[in-house]
């Protein structure tokens, strides 16, 4: 049987990847085998890689609520488009609690040009100018005009903070960053690799890639909430509300948004599901 692929390719369906996607989600492996049986009773010549993750999808938030919102985590941060902005205020927020001090969509001058640039982090005598790239579906990558872009934007930011730090006191650490939702093309990760830049996608590196960090700090966007629809999800990244737990602490939001008694018992539930997706509280 034949899948259809969100880049377009066909190839047969394969159990064994389905079952490391469960696995690779923290999904306990009693729900391994009902999970891809679901999948098999739906499968016909063109099912979608979308249609086998929306039902793995269904049947989790049915039987396991707390291992769904794993499962979830990477199409909730599609989620956070269309503008790439929501995902820049997110990933500041993924560095801050990594204990950077961060600054979000800041102007800064660099040796020719005014730059605006995603999110300055620094830590100690760390110093970073990181450049977000996101997409809002999945099968694309960024390719190494990416790179290309990002290195080059670096270096004439690096040459400004060089002229304004003197040679003798010189003790930060420059590094320029590129993070993305998706994947790196190859030439994109050997580009990165040669010129020293630090890459970061959804599963790049192999360890400390995005899922990693996400995962670890159990920081979960607010578009991981079920119970809100579309048009309130994107009444709060309109309003910087990015994070779940942002929406947690702020009773008087979830007041203002004159939520059924239904929904507000739901959204509770929600809450302390993702307080147990914290892979190191576990």
């Amino acid at each position: 049987m034949f899948i259809q692929k969100a880049s377009g390719e066909r190839e047969p369906f394969d159990e064994h990847k389905l079952r490391r996607s469960l696995r690779r989600a923290h999904i306990p492996y009693q729900y391994h085998d009902e999970a891809v049986e679901e999948v098999k009773r739906m499968l016909h010549e063109g099912t979608t890689t979308k249609d086998i993750y929306q039902r793995v999808s269904e049947y989790l938030n049915v039987r396991h609520p707390a291992g769904a919102c794993m499962y979830n985590l990477k199409q909730s941060i599609f989620e956070l488009g269309p503008s790439g902005y929501p995902f820049e205020r997110y990933i500041g927020k993924l560095l801050e609690r990594k204990g950077y001090k961060t600054q979000v969509s800041t102007i800064i001058r660099g040796k020719c040009v005014m730059h605006e640039i995603d999110v300055i982090a620094e830590k100690g005598q760390e110093h970073y100018m990181v450049e977000c790239k996101f997409h809002n579906q999945q099968g694309l990558r960024s390719d190494v005009k990416v790179a290309l872009y990002v290195y080059a934007r670096y270096l004439d930011v690096l040459n400004a903070w060089l002229a304004r730090e003197p040679a003798s006191e010189r003790t930060q650490l420059h590094q320029g960053w590129v993070i993305t939702n998706t994947k790196f093309s190859s030439d994109a990760i050997q580009y990165g690799q040669c010129v020293g830049m630090k890459m970061v996608g959804w599963n790049y590196p192999e360890e400390n890639n995005l899922q990693d960090l996400i995962e670890e700090e159990g920081l979960h966007p607010v578009t991981s909430l079920s119970s809100l629809d579309k048009s309130q999800k994107q009444m709060l990244l309109d309003r910087d509300i990015v994070l779940a737990t942002d929406l947690e602490s702020n009773l008087l939001l979830q007041q203002e948004m004159s939520l059924p008694m239904e929904t507000r018992r739901r959204l509770g539930e929600e809450f302390v599901a993702l307080k147990n997706c914290k892979i190191g509280g576990r």
